[in-house]
C-alpha cells in the first residue's frame, strides 16, 4: 500500500512539473510575441522582387550616425549549464542625430531594445551567425540582416537597393565602396574581424561608435547615447596620440650600406634559412619585439575607439619564447626563383621598411611584416 501511495505521489509530482512547464512556456511565448526569427525574417526589408536587402537603403544611412554593438560575453563568465537564452539589453537615447544600429551576434540570443522616445533610430541591421530574437523594435523602423542558414556557411540571399533619390545620383554601392569611406581600418581587430566590410562601404558611412556589450553569460547591456558617442571619440583621440608616440625598438639591424646577401643555389630544402641566420642576416624574433607589436595592436584598436578585453596577442606569448616561430630579417637578401620556392618562408617574417627578400620573379618574393607599422592593414 505504501509503495502504491509513493508511486501515486510520484505521478502527481510529474504531472505538476509538466503543468508548470506548459504554463511557463505559454507565458514565455506570450511575452516574446514577435521575437522568433521567422517573424524577424518576415519583417526584413525586401526588394521589389521579394528578395532580402543586404543592407539598409543608402538614403536611410546618409547623414546618420552608425553605432556598432557586438554582443560579447567574457569566456571566464560563460555558464555552460545556463538554461535560458542570453539576453542583451540595448538602451538608445537621443544623440542629436539620426541613428543606425548595427547589431552583431554569434549565438542564438535576444536583443532587447529600449528605444527612448527622443531617440531618432532610422534603421537596424543585424549581422549574425543565426538570426537572433529581437524585442522592442517599433514597426516603423526598417530592419535588414545578413545571417547564416541552417548552421551552414550559406548567407541569406540578398541584394543591395539601388539609389532612387536623384539628388544622390553619384552615391551608391559602386561610388562608395572605398576604404576611406568605410570600416576598412577596423578589419581584423578583436570582435570586429567578422563584420562585413562591404555592407558598411556600401553606404560610405563612418563609424560613430563601436562597443562590446557588458555583463556575464546570462545577460548583457549596452547604451547608445551622447555620452557613449563622446567617450568613443575621446578614446580614439587618446589612442591615436599614444600610437603616434610609439617608438620603434633598437634592434641589431645591419648598417644601411650592408651588402645584399646572395643565397647559394645549391642549398637543399630546410637549409636555406639556417644558412641565412648563420650569416648574421636573420635572428629568432626577440621577446621585446613581440611585446612591442602587441602594444601597437592595442593602440591601433584604441585609435579605432575600442578597448580590447581579455585579448591574447596574435603575435604570440612574449613570456614564453619557446612557443614562437618566425624570424627577424636584419639585412637585405637575394635568392633565385627556384631557391625561393624551396625556402619555405618562416612565419611570421619581420623586418623594417626597406629590408626584404628579393628574387628575379616577383611572385616568389617573401612577404615581410613591417615592425614599424602603425596601421592594422
Amino acid at each position: 500500500m505504501k509503495q502504491r501511495y509513493s508511486a501515486f505521489e510520484g505521478l502527481k509530482f510529474s504531472i505538476l512539473v509538466l503543468l508548470i512547464s506548459v504554463v511557463w512556456y505559454s507565458q514565455f511565448a506570450s511575452a516574446q510575441t514577435g521575437l522568433y526569427p521567422i517573424e524577424n525574417e518576415k519583417r526584413l526589408l525586401k526588394s521589389d522582387s521579394g528578395v532580402d536587402l543586404c543592407f539598409l537603403p543608402v538614403e536611410t544611412v546618409i547623414g546618420a550616425q552608425v553605432h556598432v554593438i557586438t554582443d560579447f560575453a567574457p569566456p571566464s563568465t560563460v555558464a555552460y549549464d545556463f538554461a535560458g537564452l542570453r539576453t542583451t539589453n540595448l538602451t538608445v537615447s537621443d544623440t542629436g542625430e539620426p541613428i543606425v544600429l548595427i547589431l552583431r551576434s554569434a549565438i542564438e540570443m535576444v536583443w532587447e531594445l529600449n528605444i527612448e522616445a527622443a531617440a531618432n533610430v532610422v534603421g537596424v541591421h543585424l549581422i549574425s551567425d543565426t538570426l537572433p530574437y529581437i524585442t522592442g523594435l517599433p514597426d516603423n523602423i526598417p530592419l535588414t540582416a545578413r545571417y547564416d542558414i541552417d548552421d551552414t556557411d550559406t548567407k541569406n540571399s540578398c541584394v543591395y537597393k539601388a539609389v532612387a533619390d536623384p539628388n544622390l545620383g553619384d552615391v551608391g554601392s559602386q561610388q562608395l565602396r572605398w576604404p576611406n569611406n568605410s570600416f576598412q581600418d577596423l578589419s581584423g581587430l578583436h570582435q570586429i574581424n567578422f563584420l562585413e566590410i562591404d555592407l558598411f562601404a556600401y553606404a560610405g558611412a563612418e563609424i560613430t561608435s563601436f562597443q562590446l556589450t557588458q555583463g556575464g553569460w546570462e545577460g548583457g547591456t549596452a547604451i547608445v547615447s551622447r555620452v557613449s558617442t563622446q567617450i568613443f571619440a575621446e578614446l580614439k583621440v587618446e589612442g591615436q596620440s599614444l600610437l603616434d608616440q610609439a617608438t620603434p625598438l633598437d634592434l641589431p639591424f645591419l648598417s644601411e650600406p650592408a651588402a645584399t646577401l646572395k643565397v647559394p643555389e645549391d642549398l637543399g630544402r630546410g637549409k636555406i634559412w639556417p644558412w641565412i641566420v648563420s650569416e648574421g642576416y636573420a635572428i629568432p624574433v626577440p621577446a621585446e619585439l613581440i611585446k612591442h607589436l602587441c602594444e601597437v595592436d592595442r593602440l591601433i584598436a584604441m585609435a579605432s575607439g575600442l578597448v580590447q578585453p581579455e585579448v591574447q596577442c596574435k603575435w604570440g606569448n612574449y613570456r614564453r619564447p619557446v612557443t614562437w616561430t618566425g624570424l627577424l630579417l636584419l639585412g637585405p637578401v637575394e635568392m633565385s626563383h627556384e631557391t625561393c620556392r624551396m625556402a619555405n618562408q618562416p612565419r611570421p617574417l619581420f623586418a623594417k621598411s626597406g629590408i626584404a627578400v628579393t628574387t628575379e620573379i616577383l611572385n616568389c618574393s617573401m612577404y615581410t611584416i613591417d615592425i614599424n607599422r602603425k596601421t592594422y592593414r
